[in-house]
């Protein structure tokens, strides 16, 4: 049986398998569950089960009609098959929901947020069997909506990189004035960067003699050598003298600015700061590190004055993806609309 977390691996372009578990926890049968896959663009749904649809390869509804009898654990027949996006990034770790449903909760949610464009397979059907002796999981009494889901990390290996240059920026003014920075990264690739939030990958120093008035919403002061919890920070706080930053998803060629205002207290020629990005497995090292200059005196440092804008990555979006994000944007608010389902759900509960 799958823990809570399931960790599996492999490289860019093959295919995994997701075991999936689910325990009907209450003193009654179920009749009818559903399973939904939710992953990010890089994890593509394999399989094609005739009661399983996905959107293009993008996550997955797969219902069941196995009576799932009171206080008995059941395992998917087959582990649920992924593949590997080839701009997977090696050293990352992708999330993966394995999201289960009663019937009735399921359609409770889709009155309100439909569908549209899931198609289902042609092949044979994914099951669900009766877990067994060792394997079942132990009986549990309480009633939790946030045991309903695994939570799986799918690990890339290989060799397929992405390289993070570091773009500087520069700008001039008068002691009083606020003046518009804007460094950043671009994506040098092989690979794609996912989504990072928890190693906060960038790290901003601010130039001498200024103050900074406007701060990214995805960065917070931070103080090298000191514990800090960055959930408990305060995102986009002005006034500190050093920043870490997040980063979002950034496909090959893409670019990633960190726009920040700065006031000028004192003017003194070519104050330096820094833009740095520290990524594991980068493959170069030397364009980690770019410098913010204030009232350069020379051609040495910064982009050539980079301005205006927003802090948000940029990603090409062709017309045809258009419909596909508004599709996948339904499937994903549904974690965050489930929750009110934890107060509904009386009679049933699953443990994932």
């Amino acid at each position: 049986m799958s823990d809570e977390t399931v960790e599996v691996s492999g490289a860019p372009r093959s295919r995994v398998g997701l075991p999936g578990v689910v325990r009907n926890g209450s003193a009654t049968t179920v009749n009818e569950t559903i399973l939904m896959l939710q992953a990010s663009w890089l994890v593509t749904y394999a399989g094609d089960y005739s009661n399983c649809a996905s959107l293009k390869g993008l996550n997955a509804v797969c219902t069941f009609d196995t009576q799932l009898e009171a206080n008995k654990s059941y395992q998917l027949s087959e582990d649920f098959p992924l593949i590997l996006n080839e701009d997977a990034r090696t050293g990352a770790e992708l999330p993966v929901t394995l999201d289960w449903w009663t019937k009735d909760d399921w359609v409770r949610i889709f009155r309100n947020w439909p569908l549209p464009g899931l198609e289902p397979g042609r092949g044979g059907e994914l099951r669900l069997v009766e877990q067994t002796g060792a394997k079942a999981k132990a009986q549990q009494t309480d009633v939790n909506r946030m045991n309903n889901f695994t939570l799986a990390s799918i690990n890339v290996t290989g060799d397929n990189p992405a390289d993070l240059a570091a773009r500087g920026a520069t700008a001039s003014g008068k002691k009083g004035e606020v003046v518009t920075v804007r460094p950043g990264f671009t994506n040098h690739g092989p690979a794609a960067l996912e989504v990072q939030t928890e190693k906060m990958p960038i790290r901003i120093t601010i130039p001498k003699g200024t103050t900074v008035v406007d701060a990214p919403r995805g960065c917070v002061p931070y103080v090298p050598g000191e514990g800090w919890d960055p959930r408990n920070a305060e995102w986009a706080e002005p006034g500190a003298k050093e920043y870490a930053c997040r980063a979002g998803e950034i496909v090959v060629g893409g670019e990633a600015p960190y726009e920040f205002a700065l006031r000028i207290d004192k003017v003194v020629a070519d104050a330096t700061g820094t833009f740095a990005v520290k990524l594991d497995g980068d493959p170069n090292a030397q364009n980690d590190s770019a410098k913010i200059i204030i009232n350069p005196t020379g051609h040495g440092g910064g982009d050539g004055g980079q301005g205006g804008g927003d802090d948000r990555p940029t990603l090409p979006i062709t017309g045809d993806s258009i419909g596909l994000i508004t599709a996948v944007g339904g499937l994903l608010l549904v974690a965050g609309t489930a929750g009110y389902l934890v107060a509904r759900r009386r009679k049933t509960r699953f443990v994932a």
